[in-house]
């Protein structure tokens, strides 16, 4: 039996489904013809985007204007590249690259100035945010109370504490209780997390891995400001992963 996108390719060259069933949700998919040859299209591959209408992500937003048929086209072959540019991964992860290099100096500057070995900055860089792009990966897979949107949510609840946040509280208090306490099965209840967090991190998934095991790099002497982590979050907000 052939699956739908295959039973339509029979009709369309080229095509472009969408699919919902609350006009809330939908899913893009995209069905992109890999070349053969100079005139043959043999092999294809299916893009699958995931859109929630109530709360896009910026990369969701960036893939539809980028759909847009700005020339007013009617030649199928230009439409048709005109999508594919448009879900190109290559395309998204460049920008996410970019955005990740802003952020791991900005980082490992914040470290240089408070006396930290070049060494230990960048790793501490490197270990931060791969723990924090970690959390959106599981994230998006369900296994976070408040999913897919954790992350924000985590933060949110902590702004909501106003004696935490003029004493930049945020990755000591918070964010280390997570990595190196709840990711490990280690969470201690700490008194002065809100009830609904403590029952929230009371759940997170055990990730039996090096990622989030406590290492040196976790005792170095800093404070890190909030105003840093919350660009790192509102970068990695961006981006639907």
């Amino acid at each position: 039996m052939l699956s739908l996108p295959r039973l339509f390719e029979r009709e369309i060259q080229y095509p472009l489904f969408i699919f919902t069933v609350d006009y809330q949700k939908y899913t893009l998919v995209f069905l992109e013809k890999i070349r053969e040859g100079a005139d043959i299209w043999k092999k294809s591959k299916l893009i699958k985007l995931n859109i929630d209408r109530t709360n896009p992500y910026y990369t969701d937003k960036l893939v539809i204007s980028n759909m847009q048929n700005k020339e007013d086209a009617d030649d199928p072959m230009l439409i048709y590249k005109n999508m594919r540019e448009a879900f190109s991964i290559e395309k998204v992860s460049k920008l996410f690259f970019n955005d990740y290099q802003h952020h791991f100096f900005a980082i490992r500057d914040f470290l240089l100035n408070q006396s930290i070995h070049m060494k230990q900055a960048h790793e501490f860089s490197q270990q931060l945010l791969n723990r924090l792009m970690f959390i959106y990966f599981i994230d998006k897979k369900g296994w976070l109370e408040h999913s897919p949107r954790f992350a924000a949510w985590f933060w949110q609840r902590y702004m909501q504490q106003s004696d935490n946040i003029a004493l930049n509280l945020f990755y000591e208090k918070w964010l280390k209780i997570l990595f190196l306490e709840a990711f490990n099965n280690q969470f201690s209840h700490p008194h002065y997390l809100p009830d609904d967090v403590r029952d929230a991190l009371s759940r997170a998934p055990y990730l039996n891995g090096g990622l989030f095991k406590r290492n040196e790099l976790d005792d170095l002497p800093i404070k890190l400001p909030d105003e840093l982590i919350k660009n790192i979050l509102n970068f990695f907000n961006k981006y639907n992963f």
